[in-house]
């Protein structure tokens, strides 16, 4: 049994891990790593002001504030002598300057209301892949503070797009653990299974219908017919005029002669065009026309329906505001404002943590809206109505 003890004593000099002592104050979840973004430790938080680990020199020593919800990193090997970043040899006192990585970070890729059911979001060199299971959202670990941008690649049909959108993430936040959320043009309505058009047979040259086909040679018999009989008609006539001339008379038709002279007196021709009849004019009262309704442009989504007032209307979290969204955590406090003058309203982002946008495009500077736009706070969607 002693020897088994001696053993473990002995098993980090063996391997090249050295004691190291931290420094800080407050409650800190410590754990060392062979990287700074894995997932973050499960083990209890550590009371400071020292706490002792060990690690050899190509681990990561981590230090995790959770109240703020950011992360020290440093390398083992950077606070064993060899650096000059080390406060002193195996000795690091953590800084407030120190947490300057986000702990965890959540981005939800946002597809018309659901979330993204298959592709990848990216940040730097971290992928996560997107399943049914976690809904569109990915989870990353030891993101740097600052600018964070993500890209998400997805298939449509037989495509693959990519979107890229740029965040700004301090280290003073509201959310010790941010969601980011990128909104996604909604899915293409057509088939998304590709077609070889040459595995297709080759077309065939269009046919009549059969009907059709059918009227077109009776309409030619009919029509040959009628010529038979002008033509047999008129050689009749044309052989038997005297005959054709008493048959004519009989039925009360007045045959000209062609021999006779003249009327040298013909009667006038009536007028083809008489004069019509003066129509009485019939008054009647004016109907007083009625003008269309109006009324003020609103905002209707799930949160609720919301009139867009005269001047300037806030948009976020807090109570008082105009448009308050109090129940959506993906909101500012102040996140957008709504300028409305007349007929003219005007939509500018107010620094928000998740972005404004317009019929699924990131708003950078002032928007004129128009009824029938989509617009989105973070993930709480409207219409313009």
């Amino acid at each position: 049994m002693r020897r088994l003890w001696l053993a473990l004593a002995l098993l980090p000099a063996l391997v090249g891990a050295e004691t190291m002592t931290l420094k800080f104050s407050g409650l800190r979840v410590v754990d060392v790593v062979p990287s700074p973004t894995v997932k973050l430790s499960d083990s209890p938080p550590q009371t400071g002001p020292t706490v002792k680990v060990e690690a050899s020199g190509d681990q990561w020593i981590r230090v995790y504030d959770p109240e703020t919800g950011n992360l020290a990193a440093r390398k083992a090997s950077e606070l064993n002598g060899k650096s000059r970043s080390a406060d002193f040899k195996n000795e690091w006192t953590v800084f407030r300057t120190d947490y300057n990585r986000i702990g965890e970070l959540r981005v939800r890729a946002d597809q018309g209301g659901k979330g993204l059911a298959l592709g990848s979001i990216s940040i730097a060199d971290q992928t996560q892949l997107l399943t049914q299971e976690n809904q569109g959202t990915a989870v990353f670990y030891g993101v740097p503070v600052g600018k964070v941008p993500v890209s998400v690649s997805y298939r449509e049909g037989s495509d693959t797009r990519s979107v890229k959108q740029e965040f700004v993430v301090p280290a003073e936040r509201d959310l010790p653990r941010p969601e980011l959320i990128v909104a996604l043009p909604a899915a293409s309505e057509a088939t998304t299974e590709a077609v070889d058009d040459r595995k297709l047979p080759p077309p065939k040259p269009p046919g009549l219908p059969t009907g059709m086909l059918g009227n077109l040679i009776a309409m030619l018999l009919a029509a040959g017919g009628a010529l038979a009989l002008l033509y047999f008609g008129l050689r009749w006539i044309y052989g038997n005029q005297d005959r054709a001339k008493d048959a004519l008379t009989k039925l009360g038709v007045q045959v000209p002669d062609p021999l006779a002279e003249p009327d040298p007196t013909p009667a006038p021709a009536a007028d083809p065009f008489p004069a019509a009849a003066p129509v009485t004019p019939i008054l009647l009262d004016p109907v007083p026309m009625t003008p269309a309704a109006t009324s003020d442009p609103t905002l209707v989504g799930l949160s609720g329906s919301f009139a867009i007032a005269e001047g300037v209307s806030i948009v976020g979290r807090e109570a008082e505001l105009t448009i308050a969204l109090a129940a959506e955590s993906t909101v500012s406090r102040r996140h957008a404002e709504i300028v409305r003058n007349g007929d003219s309203i005007i939509l500018r982002d107010l620094g928000s943590r998740n972005g404004t946008f317009v019929n699924g495009a990131p708003l950078t500077g002032d928007h004129a809206l128009r009824r029938g736009d989509r617009v989105q706070f973070g993930s709480v969607s409207f219409e313009v109505k």
